[in-house]
């Protein structure tokens, strides 16, 4: 039988991953800064069609109408303000069993490393992030 894990090893490592993304800094020019704007948060949305082959995002759920994800953007934003930051939105139509649905991904990693980085942070706080590459 495996050894138990230790108690409180999961957060533990959940803190010190979001320590290692709050110490680095972000020289990554894929996508422009998200910026303040009459009481309003300015967001660059990124047409999902654009995207070169290879292009590291995080898909952070999917959702029943484009309006929603825009929604469920601006609530990630507000609780992970500090790690939102210079990541632009890419909203995705997409079918799967004759339903349309609309996937919500953030661009703007310098490599999938860091999009995991970026998903632990997201993760320990209890919302989804998947990294995924586009094809």
């Amino acid at each position: 039988m495996p050894k138990r894990r230790p108690d409180g090893l999961a957060e533990r490592a959940a803190e010190i991953v979001a320590a290692q993304v709050a110490a680095r800094t972000d020289s990554s020019p894929a996508a422009a800064p998200i910026v303040g704007g009459a009481g309003q948060d300015a967001v660059q949305d990124i047409d999902a069609a654009s995207l070169p082959v290879g292009t590291r995002l995080v898909q952070l759920g999917a959702f029943d109408s484009e309006d929603v994800a825009r929604s469920e953007w601006t609530k990630l934003a507000g609780r992970f303000e500090d790690y939102m930051g210079g990541k632009a939105r890419v909203i995705e139509k997409a079918q799967s069993g004759g339903k349309t649905f609309y996937r919500l991904r953030a661009m703007g990693f310098e490599d999938l490393s860091d999009a995991r980085r970026f998903c632990s942070v997201l993760m320990a706080g209890k919302s989804a992030c998947i990294p995924v590459v586009t094809r």
